[in-house]
């Protein structure tokens, strides 16, 4: 099929002619029809490309915090490591300590032991030490005065206000000094079930 034109300008096609207002109204719609079809196209390759870099970014950080789906096992809120990850990072704990256990306690939801080989008064003396310089925990009954004792302790933020509650022992046993602290955060909310 041959196209040609005509004296006046418009399309003329031998098996069948256009009128001049047929060839006006083919010119107006075809840019309107490709320009709507590219920016349509257009915004589906930008949300398929936000989506895959949303996905991207939650899974490289998954992999890289080891977190679901890229932990291998199931999250223990009262493994070994989430419980000393609960512990407050200024705790006033003695010096050359061993992590024997840690879990869940039973009156107060953490619960962690060490040992120390340590005679039982300097660990008590070690202990004193680190409360007296701590701005943040304080006893909640008179001090020990012997070396082996139970005692309670709160932390406190800057504001005044109780953010964990802890129950300290110090005792000897089979000739090694053993350091348990049982402790929560405040409110008991936080702890996990």
């Amino acid at each position: 099929m041959e196209i040609r034109d005509s004296p006046n300008g418009a399309a003329i096609c031998p098996r069948r002619s256009l009128s001049v207002l047929d060839a006006a109204r083919y010119r107006s719609v075809a840019p309107v029809y490709v320009r709507l079809s590219t920016r349509v196209s257009g915004a589906w390759i930008r949300a398929a490309i936000s989506g895959a870099v949303i996905t991207a970014a939650f899974l490289g950080s998954a992999w890289v915090g080891h977190t679901p789906p890229f932990e291998g096992r199931a999250y223990d809120p009262y493994s070994e490591t989430a419980v000393i990850r609960a512990l407050p990072f200024d705790t006033p704990l003695p010096f050359d300590i061993s992590l024997v256990a840690a879990g869940r306690g039973e009156d107060l939801p953490y619960h962690a032991q060490w040992t120390s080989n340590l005679d039982t008064r300097d660990t008590s003396a070690q202990f004193n030490e680190h409360l007296a310089g701590s701005p943040r925990w304080r006893l909640t009954q008179d001090p020990p005065t012997v070396d082996e004792f139970v005692t309670t302790l709160v932390r406190l933020d800057a504001a005044g206000y109780m953010t964990h509650f802890a129950r300290l022992a110090i005792e000897r046993d089979a000739g090694q000094t053993i350091v348990t602290l049982d402790f929560s955060p405040v409110p008991v909310s936080l702890a996990p079930d």
